[in-house]
């Protein structure tokens, strides 16, 4: 498995990396969030902050 991002300029240079697809993207997108809320303690699980946005045509 992939390490999680640390920091933001992390995921700013996946997101635009071209040589992975946007299922392959969306997917590990989706993983981060989802570790993000079961790991955290200073923000409830429910905080909107881990609601995940799709755009009309992504599917995960």
């Amino acid at each position: 498995m992939v390490a999680t991002f640390t920091y933001s300029g992390e995921v700013e240079k996946y997101l635009v990396d071209e040589s992975l697809n946007n299922i392959a993207k969306l997917q590990r997108m989706k993983l981060e969030v989802q570790f993000a809320r079961e790991s955290t303690t200073l923000l409830p699980r429910v905080d909107p902050i881990f609601k995940i946005l799709q755009s009309p045509g992504d599917t995960v």
